[in-house]
């Protein structure tokens, strides 16, 4: 890897940032209605599917630090887009209450390990 200036770094950062706390987080919450609709999900369903966010935000809050400490803030930023990545790959192929959950938890992952 090549190294790069702080203020790139810092503006990289920044853009995942946003990314993960604006896209990953909080993009499903936007689409409830037409997601509940189209798997045919109850109310009960969606505010558990709801709450997983705050779930793995909360667990994967207390890894970060460790994380980035043994493998430095660049792949921690790297894990961490994969896991949101791979979040709304999930939430946007969700075929199942299940599936869906998991991709809202691994976003949820990711903007705890941001």
């Amino acid at each position: 890897m090549r190294d790069i200036s702080s203020t790139s770094f810092a503006a990289f950062g920044a853009v995942l940032i946003a990314i993960s706390y604006g896209v990953a987080r909080f993009a499903f919450g936007l689409f409830v209605p037409q997601i509940r609709d189209d798997l045919g999900l109850t109310t009960y369903t969606i505010g558990v599917i709801g709450a997983l966010p705050l779930v793995s935000f909360l667990l994967s809050n207390g890894f970060a630090p460790i994380l980035a400490n043994r493998l430095g803030a660049r792949y921690a930023a790297m894990i961490s887009t994969s896991f949101g990545v791979a979040g709304l790959a999930l939430i946007s192929q969700a075929a199942s209450a299940i599936t869906l959950g998991i991709g809202v938890f691994s976003c949820g992952i990711c903007t705890g390990l941001m």
